[in-house]
């Protein structure tokens, strides 16, 4: 189980509301809709009518207030069948209004496993949905009506935010723990971990891209400090083959690790993307993939003080101009694939093998990234400038676990600081 420090993980969490905004506290971990759905009571149909999470997001889809959803640890499995079903009734757990669901007791967190009925959560409506503390689990979206999003599908035009949550062991045909689209919705996921999800391209409805992440259709994607490791691809397809994949989208990454995919770790296609101390590692086919397949699209790649590394082939990056990728600062690259500079005035290190610069992945850690060695090559060598003044050529100012690198002089390449392993008030913190 993952405990999280009681780190207030209510803070700048909770979207503001209107007076009337409801909160609803499920108290049976069994899976049953309301019986009065509109009421504005939650009572599920169970004997005695207890508050269930289904019923509970039953009756805050009908307020538009921006509605509460308090969880109390342990786990909630959702056991009615029926997927493709968008009012909450049967299969997944539909949120057509904005939502807050948030943990009740802070530093723990609770558990909704999707039960391989359907996927856990689709978000198809609502100015913002806000998920903190939980981890999403066993989600199925491999039906051909509802095939996108094994954990979340997040179709609504607002402003997410996922913190302080791991996604894993969900499947899908394509966005194995995650699928994110359409133009208005801007989704941010910090310090949370998505590990174990697959892609599954043996279902035959469309190409298994994403086995973690996919973001599709003028979506806006940012991670801040997340841990993406260990997802993988089942069967064979074709198209944006990775842990991370994104189409005519904008994915920014700052301070995060995509480590271990059996695939790709990143690969785009006409999407905008900036990368600043990510760490891409040990992807067995391509670390980063990204391609401006038109001129006309107005798209770029601009990457900092990140790790390419120990991957298949670090990078394949297309362009039909050579005018939109800007990769030189600060990077690192173990096979020269990725087209660095060999300047020192750029600050980049080419032909640097993994074990030489990282540790293995460290699961011990809260969000487990690949540790710099205290004398190797990513130790401060990152970019010198003032991490407090926004300027995109410096590092990121905090590190994947929160150490803050504004005081340290220059940071280490990658997403983490070498000597802060368990430097940063999460002693303890049990994976």
């Amino acid at each position: 189980m993952l405990r999280i420090m009681p780190l207030v993980l209510l803070v700048a969490c909770l979207w503001p509301g209107p007076a009337q905004a409801l909160t609803f506290t499920p108290s049976s971990f069994d899976d049953a809709p309301d019986n009065n759905v509109g009421d504005g009571i939650c009572a599920s149909t169970l004997p005695g009518n207890p508050c269930t999470l289904r019923a509970a997001i039953q009756e805050a889809n009908t307020t538009v207030a921006a509605d509460t959803v308090l969880l109390n640890g342990g786990t909630y499995t959702l056991s009615i069948p029926g997927a493709a079903e968008n009012a909450s009734a049967t299969g997944d757990l539909d949120v057509s209004q904005s939502l807050n669901i948030l943990p009740g007791t802070p530093g723990v967190l609770t558990t909704i496993d999707g039960g391989g009925l359907d996927r856990v959560l689709h978000v198809i409506g609502g100015d913002a949905f806000n998920l903190s503390g939980v981890i999403i689990r066993n989600g199925a979206a491999i039906v051909s009506a509802s095939y996108s999003g094994g954990g979340l599908l997040l179709t609504n035009a607002g402003d997410n935010l996922i913190a302080y949550s791991l996604i894993e062991d969900n499947v899908a045909n394509n966005g194995g723990g995650l699928f994110i689209a359409g133009a208005g919705n801007r989704t941010r996921i910090w310090f949370s971990i998505l590990r174990r999800n697959q892609a599954n391209g043996n279902l035959g409805f469309t190409n298994p891209e994403g086995n973690a992440i996919r973001v599709f259709g003028d979506a806006e994607l940012r991670l801040e400090q997340v841990s993406v490791y260990d997802n993988s691809l089942i069967g064979s397809g074709s198209g944006e083959l990775a842990a991370i994949a994104a189409s005519s989208a904008s994915l920014t990454a700052f301070s995060s690790t995509i480590d271990g995919d059996s695939h790709r770790g990143i690969s785009t296609y006409n999407s905008n993307v900036v990368l600043g101390n990510v760490s891409i590692t040990d992807n067995a086919v391509i670390g980063l993939r990204w391609g401006r397949f038109s001129s006309a699209v107005s798209v770029g790649l601009f990457m900092r003080n990140s790790i390419v590394a120990g991957n298949g082939q670090d990078c394949n990056l297309s362009d039909p101009d050579g005018g939109a990728i800007d990769i030189d600062g600060h990077n690192i690259d173990s096979d020269g694939g990725c087209g660095l500079s060999a300047a020192p005035a750029y600050g980049n290190l080419i032909h640097v093998p993994l074990d030489w610069m990282l540790g293995p992945l460290n699961t011990n850690a809260l969000l487990p990234a690949r540790f710099p060695f205290p004398d190797g090559p990513a130790h401060d060598t990152g970019s010198p400038l003032d991490t407090t003044l926004g300027n995109p050529e410096a590092c990121f100012r905090y590190d994947q676990l929160g150490v803050d690198r504004s005081s340290n002089g220059p940071c280490d390449i990658g997403a983490v600081e070498a000597v802060h392993l368990f430097g940063n008030g999460f002693e303890g913190i049990i994976i």
